[in-house]
């Protein structure tokens, strides 16, 4: 699994999601790969992904998008959202 958040340094709610994109990482490790795709820097990317708002995360798995979040959540939403998705994951890979 991939997830890619877009972020501008200019954006308040992109500072908020900060410390819970780190806490994710952590939580996450091995089993899903963060990346952040600072929008500000080059937007070619996010252009290309149709990002209109800032946060947004996107989960990949296999090069498909899974979920498409925009905007801050709390930890907990977050989390939840992937989770959700580990869940589908791990019941199609033991069938």
């Amino acid at each position: 699994l991939i997830s890619s958040e877009y972020i501008a340094d200019w954006s308040g709610a992109c500072h908020i999601m900060s410390p819970v994109m780190e806490s994710l990482t952590e939580e996450y490790q091995g089993r899903i790969k963060f990346c952040i795709i600072h929008c500000d820097r080059d937007d070619t990317l996010a252009k290309s992904h149709g990002i209109n708002n800032l946060p947004t995360f996107q989960l990949f798995h296999r090069g498909q998008l899974v979920d498409h979040i925009a905007g801050a959540l709390s930890r907990r939403e977050l989390s939840d959202r992937i989770n959700v998705f580990l869940e589908k994951l791990a019941k199609a890979t033991d069938t």
